[in-house]
């Protein structure tokens, strides 16, 4: 019987220093440190992007096309020559005018020089008919100008609709020109957030056309009034378009950050844990003398805003504490954890990261 009590007492004994290892061996789990970050809120709109600088070329005067010096989609530089129109008419009233000008001149100075037999009424008249014969002169001299378009400024051409020998009416549309080098971003937002809309705010946007792409615009005007229907504020912002990736006319989705001017304490979606309509979280508390093992204590929190993976702590955190945003099934409070290595890798990049910023 001795014997039997004695075989027991000792497998307890060898028994004990496996439940101790067992009690202290940490649970591995990821942390995150709290974030606390300037309260904003996201503002979803819809926007369309135009040329920074566009045209159409229209002709002052009508008459019959005989040139036609750009291509269809090309780019053109300022003052190229885009399209001749017969200009023997315009030229032929500049040579007459020159004639009139000439005459006028002649008889103003015979009249200047013979002071004795002129009156002063007949000098004003002759002066005044120099000046009349000048001035078509410089009319005949415009409107011969105005028989070759040249290009405004530095430009694409977008697609003709005439051609060479057409009789074009002055004022007709021809074609357009677009500057798309930098492109105007359009769009409106609601009326209760317009205060916040200041030129120099750089808005995000996404195009469909590049799912995975986000582009950047710069606001260069806000309108100084609320449109009355729809009760939103129009602004504009300009986008550097250099590499021509975006073509003007596109379908934009904008994100613009409203700051409420304080800050908020921001935890991983995924750290929170509900019980019984309550929620809680674990910070992971360093032990004393240990670099690598934490205690785990579990904390209630009040919930605010969600973000796409992140959500808001109202009340409960103070930020900058450490808290498991994965493996919270394996423990409980109290419990000793230990991060793993990738999630301690990702968190000090992340922390590394930040500073630099």
């Amino acid at each position: 019987m001795n014997r039997r009590y004695l075989s027991i007492g000792l497998s307890l004994l060898m028994l004990f220093p496996m439940l101790l290892q067992a009690q202290d061996k940490a649970t591995e789990v990821e942390l995150e440190q709290s974030q606390l970050i300037p309260k904003s809120e996201e503002i979803y709109a819809i926007g369309t992007l135009f040329p920074s600088s566009e045209i159409t070329i229209r002709p002052e005067i009508s008459g019959r096309i005989i040139g036609i010096d750009f291509i269809e989609g090309r780019n053109v530089a300022k003052d190229d020559v885009l399209i001749r129109f017969d200009k023997r008419v315009q030229a032929a009233n500049v040579v007459e005018a020159e004639s009139k000008v000439m005459i006028a001149q002649q008889n103003y100075e015979r009249f200047q020089a013979a002071k004795a037999g002129a009156t002063a009424q007949m000098r004003d008249e002759a002066h005044a008919t120099l000046l009349q014969a000048e001035a078509r002169l410089e009319i005949a001299k415009a409107d011969l100008e105005k028989m070759t378009i040249h290009a405004p400024f530095n430009g694409t051409m977008g697609l003709k609709n005439f051609d060479l020998g057409d009789y074009i009416q002055a004022g007709t549309s021809l074609v357009t020109l677009s500057n798309t080098d930098q492109l105007k971003l359009e769009f409106n937002i609601p009326e209760r957030v317009a205060h916040i809309a200041k030129v120099g705010q750089q808005v995000e946007f996404s195009i469909d056309n590049f799912p995975h792409e986000m582009f950047e615009a710069e606001v260069y005007a806000v309108s100084p009034k609320i449109e009355q229907e729809g009760r939103s504020l129009a602004i504009r912002a300009l986008y550097n378009n250099t590499d021509e990736k975006l073509i003007s006319g596109m379908f934009t989705r904008l994100a613009l950050k409203i700051p409420y001017g304080y800050d908020v304490v921001m935890v991983p979606e995924e750290a929170i844990v509900a019980q019984e309509g309550k929620h809680f979280l674990y910070i992971a508390e360093p032990i004393a003398g240990n670099d690598k093992q934490y205690k785990a204590l579990m904390r209630e929190v009040e919930l605010g805003e969600r973000t796409r993976s992140h959500v808001e702590i109202l009340k409960g955190l103070s930020g900058g504490e450490l808290v498991i945003r994965a493996g919270q099934i394996r423990i409980s409070d109290g419990a000793t954890v230990q991060e793993n290595e990738r999630s301690r890798t990702l968190r000090l990049e992340r922390l590394e990261t930040a500073n630099a910023l």
